[in-house]
């Protein structure tokens, strides 16, 4: 058995010591099996299964059968054709899918089982992006592939009893302009380069290591605009458990750790006071385990004023992680989160819940962790979140107020007293306008990949905000909203892309040259944000005809003004304006 199994029923809640003492012989045991790989059949959607439904606006539906999963799925363009593929794991296998459910060739690949989502970040600077994983079984180690399923490295990490790792997170942590890789585990925190070799000073090691399982994964970011990066993470290990800040060479920053309570939820970092450096935010608890607040730090240490906030009962927390956005669009932060007494919060930067705030998501026990992002292109940004319900698993959206969105909630796995683990990731999965979500749903037998339509969605890639569409926010996982006024999230580091077009007024019937400086792809959306066309461009020049078969914006071109989204196999976007003119 997978040692999260023993952390997922709701409204059972076993006591910490006899919790503990079967974790133990699950991981032991794990460790000493050995066992031959498992072939895993992945089907297509099921006849009349009600969680093939849930969209009207997109033939992007699809579930796809796994193993047991607590993993989050997340979207990213591995190849640049243009759509995102949904990258997911399970209790043995780490998974690629095409936006259209189909397995990409290389996949699956066994790892021995994740609890947390993936990272993506071209590691070696070679235009191509990897995939990093933390596995858990037989042993937690830290992988790196290539979209292609080939392993790039692996690494072994620390660790004394409980065989667990939180999601990677990707940051140039040293400075040297390269990009490292984090992540947590029962010991501390561990820190390697591209390469896959140890930082010097790394791991951190917490003070007392072996009493529980490490959730709370680390955030990432330059906490006091310093220059260098810091490093932020909770810990549930008793009696130090709290909040550690951790500087780049592997020592704790001056005034911490924060000794409160145990912390499984991952830190999120953002400037909530408009002073130019980051603050901390922490949020106590899960199901049966004390804690009951949230937390604001300063970076210095200092509690901000309106902090600490009791959010729920002492022992209906959550691991939930908050989220960060302006989701009122007013110039100031809101953070969300959800507590396993089945509200959802939606906090001002001094500690108040905003007007109408919390809510009852109508869930039980809910643990997964919020997403943030405007569905329909007002400037108002809605949230979404998973839980468990009589004895299924559910996903649903609000609006900023209260009302639920509508085609949800929406089933993910019937016949199922797992609590509900998955995060939703939130996008534009084939460039076409319409969001989709990608998400998972498990019971202890058997788990579903899935991505469901957003009913009735509008998203203008260029204009609608999407401050926190993912858990951790960033395909780097590094929990940081680092700059105010931001609403976009870099999926690489950020990179000049010359994009030129000519002519340009064009008449209709003419053809365009357009110069890229790398490979990549080219969309064009008309002036209400409908997408017409695109291509796949090589570095250089390319003529290509406005219409007809295969044109730049399809059959029929009407005059007007057309918006073209430049996507490098890197991820870095540049846009243009294309004005047609009549023949």
């Amino acid at each position: 058995m997978h040692l999260s199994r023993l952390l997922s029923r709701p409204l059972r809640l076993v006591p910490l010591v006899v919790l503990l003492l079967l974790i133990v012989l699950a991981a032991a045991a794990a460790r000493s099996a050995g066992a031959a790989p498992v072939p895993v059949t992945v089907t297509g959607i099921p006849a009349g299964a009600p969680e093939a439904g849930g969209g009207q606006n997109s033939a992007l539906v699809w579930p796809q059968n796994v193993l047991s999963t607590v993993v989050s799925p997340v979207f990213y363009d591995l190849d640049a054709d243009g759509t995102l593929d949904v990258i997911a794991a399970d209790d043995r296998y780490a998974y690629v899918f095409d936006h259209l459910g189909n397995l990409r060739p290389g996949w699956p690949v066994e790892i021995g089982g994740a609890m947390m989502q993936a990272a993506v970040a071209d590691l070696d600077e070679d235009g191509i992006p990897e995939i990093l994983w933390g596995s858990t079984l037989p042993a937690p180690r830290l992988w790196a592939f290539t979209p292609a399923g080939q392993t790039r490295w692996v690494a072994n990490l620390p660790y004394m009893t409980l065989a667990n790792a939180t999601c990677p997170v990707v940051t140039d942590l040293d400075g040297d302009g390269h990009l490292d890789v984090g992540i947590a585990t029962e010991t501390g925190v561990s820190f390697f380069d591209a390469d896959g070799a140890p930082l010097s000073g790394w791991p951190y090691t917490w003070p007392i290591p072996i009493n529980n399982p490490q959730w709370s994964a680390p955030a990432v970011a330059d906490l006091d605009g310093n220059g260098s990066r810091e490093v932020v993470v909770g810990n549930a290990c008793f009696p130090d458990w709290g909040v550690h800040a951790i500087a780049a060479d592997g020592t704790a920053l001056p005034g911490w750790p924060k000794v409160i309570l145990p912390v499984w939820s991952s830190p999120a970092l953002a400037d909530l006071d408009a002073d130019g450096d980051l603050e901390i935010i922490a949020q106590e608890g899960d199901p049966g385990s004390q804690g009951y607040r949230m937390w604001v730090w300063h970076h210095d240490g200092t509690t901000m004023t309106g902090w600490p906030r009791a959010i729920a009962a002492n022992g209906q927390s959550s691991r939930s992680s908050p989220a960060v956005g302006d989701l009122d669009d007013d110039g100031d932060f809101e953070i969300v989160t959800a507590t396993s007494d089945g509200l959802l919060h939606v906090l001002t930067p001094n500690g108040t819940e905003l007007p109408g705030w919390p809510r009852a998501t109508g869930g039980v026990q809910p643990i997964a962790s919020p997403s943030v992002i405007d569905v329909n292109a007002n400037g108002v940004e809605e949230m979404f979140l998973t839980y468990w319900l009589a004895n299924a698993q559910y996903v649903s959206g609000w609006h900023l107020d209260g009302t639920v969105l509508t085609g949800f909630p929406k089933l993910l796995m019937a016949g199922t007293d797992t609590n509900s683990h998955s995060s939703v990731h939130v996008a534009d999965a084939e460039g076409d306008g319409d969001l989709e979500l990608a998400v998972s749903g498990t019971s202890f037998g058997a788990g579903r990949i899935l991505v469901l339509a957003v009913d009735g969605s509008f998203y203008d890639p260029l204009t609608s905000r999407h401050d926190w569409p993912k858990m951790r926010r960033d395909m780097e996982n590094t929990g940081a909203y680092a700059a105010r006024g931001t609403t976009a999230v870099p999926a690489a580091p950020p990179a000049a892309v010359l994009l030129t077009i000519g002519p340009n007024p064009v008449a209709a019937g003419r053809t365009v040259r357009i110069a890229t400086g790398t490979a990549g792809r080219l969309a064009v959306y008309d002036a209400p944000g409908r997408r017409r066309g695109g291509a796949a461009l090589g570095a250089g020049e390319t003529l290509l005809g406005l219409g007809g078969a295969g044109g730049l914006l399809g059959p029929e071109v009407a005059p007007g003004v057309y918006f073209l989204r430049f996507t490098s196999a890197r991820g870095v976007v540049t846009t243009a304006r294309l004005i047609v003119t009549g023949d």
